[in-house]
């Protein structure tokens, strides 16, 4: 038996590069079952081959943080989580590197 699970991440005013974003299915201990990147567009598909208890992670670039960090997966009827989409959100991000600043002389002016 093959089902699929078909999902978009949700638009937003923001520019966020979904092609740097990957879906995993996983099983209830933790093994990676399946991995699918995601399209421009927002959308991903993993095909279900077995019906057991599974979760949806997101992962993105290292120091990105969303929420929740997987979500239970439950398939009947042939519809993932009864026809509802599984949203995350990006939460935080990690920024390093250094800054640099240059001070120049500044010769003070009085005014009488």
């Amino acid at each position: 038996m093959l089902l699929t699970i078909t999902c978009a991440c949700r638009k937003t005013d923001a520019k966020l590069d979904y092609s740097r974003l990957t879906v995993l299915l996983t099983s209830a201990d933790g093994t990676v079952r399946f991995e699918s990147k995601i399209m421009p567009t927002g959308y991903y598909i993993i095909p279900v081959y077995d019906t057991a208890k599974y979760f949806i992670q997101l992962r993105g670039p290292e120091g990105w943080r969303f929420v929740p960090e997987s979500v239970p997966v439950s398939i009947t009827n042939n519809l993932c989580n009864g026809g509802h989409d599984i949203n995350f959100e990006l939460t935080g991000f990690r920024l390093s590197g250094s800054v640099r600043c240059v001070f120049t002389a500044i010769e003070a002016i009085y005014l009488n």
